[in-house]
């Protein structure tokens, strides 16, 4: 009797180390194993380990936008031709406001007067 009982604790605790090992929980495959003895052990060596938070890989960042010279629509950085207006852009830097627009101090993002938004980050102008 005595040994049956420290066979399944030895199941339970073996169980509990090779969980712990995989990221898993080492006290609930501890119960698990001392509950289903051998069964319990086997479903802890089956069990896939947990990824870390480093092992996920990052979200691409988004693509840097630009206004566009002619009308003020944002578009990708490294686009050709606006996709709005169709004027080509290629090679074009904003560096002057438009006459008719503000630039925004946070993102410096061409927007019409006409706006108290900043259409690309949402400041307030007021």
């Amino acid at each position: 009797m005595e040994i049956g009982v420290l066979a399944w604790l030895l199941f339970g605790i073996v169980s509990g180390f090779v969980a712990r090992k995989k990221g898993r929980s080492g006290c609930g495959w501890f119960l698990l194993g001392v509950l289903l003895g051998p069964i319990g052990l086997i479903l802890a060596f089956a069990a896939s380990s947990r990824k870390e938070p480093s092992d996920v890989a990052a979200p691409e960042p988004a693509p840097a936008m630009r206004a566009c010279p002619s009308c003020g629509e944002l578009i990708a950085q490294d686009a050709e031709k606006c996709r709005f207006c169709g004027v080509k852009v290629a090679g074009t830097r904003v560096t002057a406001a438009l006459p008719d627009h503000w630039t925004c101090p946070r993102c410096n993002t061409p927007n019409p007067n006409t706006s108290f938004l900043c259409r690309n980050c949402g400041y307030s102008r007021e």
